[in-house]
């Protein structure tokens, strides 16, 4: 049975306008490159072929050492809201493309927010 991958663009800005809203309130500039962490799942194979892919992109790449399903990818980036609607797309597609899920992002607080 094959699993039916749900990497909706359009989910994930939805997702992402919250989460750059709750970095607004709490004061952060979002104008300000900070560091963000994308997060992939899926069958060990295709996270070292996403792993590399994301690599040659210009992140920064660890695969979860205890059971290689997962992969992080780090860069340090504006989080706007035109970054958003960019990089979801970008990401959904890269995670298509290899057959596995893309499961959000994350950013660290501006450094005085800490």
């Amino acid at each position: 049975m094959t699993r039916r991958l749900t990497n909706d663009p359009a989910e994930m800005v939805a997702i992402g306008l919250e989460r750059l809203g709750v970095l607004a309130t709490d004061g952060n500039d979002l104008t300000r490159p900070r560091l963000t962490t994308h997060s992939f799942s899926g069958h060990a194979d295709a996270i070292d072929q996403v792993a590399v892919a994301l690599r040659h992109a210009g992140f920064a790449t660890e695969i979860d050492d205890d059971d290689a399903r997962d992969v992080s990818a780090q860069a340090m980036t504006v989080t706007d809201e035109p970054w958003l609607r960019e990089a979801m797309v970008i990401l959904c597609r890269v995670a298509d493309r290899f057959g596995v899920t893309y499961e959000g992002w994350e950013a660290l607080a501006d450094q005085s927010h800490t």
